[in-house]
């Protein structure tokens, strides 16, 4: 009687354990492809957010610069440069770092920094 017992507790959670996985609710929350359009709408929205963010901007040396979004302290590195300038490290030279706070000596590392092309 025993050993029919526990054949029995077991046969009864196995198909507990095997009905229960299988859900509706797991249907539901299907990953579902957006449009490239929404993808990329979201990707600007980022990038925007990114560039909106203002920075107390230093120049090599710690001379301070100005507290300005990233996008306004590219065009004024291009402008004082007369080179193009981003946020790109490769290829180019460090010319502005942006931090969140204006105290010198700076107590967090910068968050934003601008490369010249020359």
């Amino acid at each position: 009687m025993k050993p029919l017992f526990l054949f029995v507790v077991a046969l009864a959670t196995t198909v507990i354990t095997l009905f229960s996985s299988f859900s509706p609710a797991a249907e539901e929350n299907t990953i579902k492809s957006e449009p490239a359009c929404i993808v990329a709408a979201k990707a600007s929205a980022s990038m925007t957010a990114f560039f909106d963010a203002h920075y107390y901007w230093f120049l090599p040396g710690d001379v301070y610069d100005g507290f300005n979004s990233m996008f306004e302290e590219i065009v004024r590195m291009q402008n004082l440069y007369g080179v193009p300038c981003d946020g790109n490290i490769s290829g180019g030279t460090l010319v502005a770092r942006g931090y969140i706070l204006p105290v010198v000596p700076h107590l967090i590392g910068p968050f934003a920094f601008v490369y010249a092309h020359f």
